[in-house]
């Protein structure tokens, strides 16, 4: 299905839960009440209704994403049923990596495609830093043996030999904005790609101070050579990737607020408790769990996702903080 612009809308982002067992400080900063009620949030049941409906628009890729996905106890099931449903091509997972290596095996069994890990430092103080850690229960050993940078390492080595294709989300800020080389050689080593994603001004995002794209996209041709833009597809979103010499991997661009893409945006989002948004920028949505509980029949639900997609704004107004609408913490949105 295309929107009023002629954007072919293909992709839907499914936050299955708004908790997490990281406080990331432009996500979720420290933030334990940040989450909704447990009877807000979609059921198994209702996710898979609506991903139903959604693929009779011509939704083809799904990715679930949080707070974190894999802490939701029926995530591999939620995976499994998606998967088998007519129509959709790929199921993908956003996660923190805390529970990769657990999970791994499980995800590549019930059909998930493709992992994108949110891995934004190597250093172990910076990660309780950014994270929202204690750093005195890290330097203890009781907390850090379950939340650090080797461990999250360790699950995206056992993702690969699983056979999932693994991707690196990075945010660059204040505290890391000098990481970006060591980054970058994790796709020298590995066959994955680094992505870099500008910081949003949404939520918490909006007191942070990021780093452009185009400025880091310099520094890495000086640092690693000429870059070559990569032509083929390789995911479902608006990153732009490049080679670089020596590399096995990619780097990948996701620059929201430097570059915008909204001309070829291709997806909508749905949040944990059930509230359509067609962009991230604004507050206009459209509640799909009310739609279900009131006893709209299958049609209506198909219909309503398709209203949402025709209203799907022109861009968003990242350049022109003033008019988002958008204020809540991008773990009650998805990520």
């Amino acid at each position: 299905m295309k929107d009023s612009f002629g954007r072919e809308i293909d992709y839907l982002r499914i936050s299955v839960t708004d908790r997490c067992n990281l406080r990331c400080i432009y996500c979720m900063p420290g933030a334990c009440d940040a989450a909704g009620s447990q009877e807000d949030i979609l059921g198994s049941d209702e996710i898979v209704l609506i991903a139903e409906a959604a693929a009779e628009t011509g939704i083809r890729h799904i990715r679930l994403t949080g707070g974190e996905p894999l802490i939701r106890e029926d995530i591999i099931d939620l995976v499994s049923r998606i998967r088998k449903i007519s129509g959709i091509d790929s199921v993908g997972i956003t996660t923190n990596g805390i529970l990769l290596e657990e999970y791994s095996e499980r995800l590549a069994s019930a059909g998930a495609g493709n992992i994108n890990v949110s891995l934004d430092t190597l250093d172990e103080e910076r990660f309780a830093r950014i994270t929202g850690i204690d750093e005195n229960a890290c330097k203890a050993g009781s907390i850090y043996d379950r939340y650090n940078p080797r461990k999250i390492l360790d699950g995206i080595d056992t993702a690969l030999r699983n056979g999932l294709t693994v991707r690196i989300n990075c945010v660059l800020t204040d505290i890391n904005r000098d990481e970006w080389a060591d980054l970058c050689d994790l796709a020298r080593d590995r066959e994955i790609d680094v992505r870099f994603i500008e910081l949003m001004p949404i939520g918490a995002g909006a007191g942070l101070e990021g780093i452009s794209n185009r400025e880091l996209a310099a520094r890495i041709q000086e640092r690693f050579g000429k870059m070559e833009l990569q032509d083929g597809k390789r995911g479902n979103g608006p990153a732009v990737y490049y080679s670089l010499p020596g590399f096995r991997g990619c780097i990948g661009f996701i620059s929201a607020v430097c570059d915008k893409f909204c001309s070829h945006c291709n997806r909508i989002r749905l949040t944990a408790a059930g509230i359509l948004k067609p962009c991230l920028c604004y507050a206009s949505t459209i509640d799909l769990k009310k739609i279900i509980n009131s006893g709209a029949d299958r049609e209506e639900l198909v219909n309503t996702i398709r209203k949402a997609i025709l209203d799907k704004p022109a861009a968003h107004c990242f350049e022109t903080p003033e008019m988002i609408s958008e204020s809540e913490y991008m773990s009650r949105i998805g990520g």
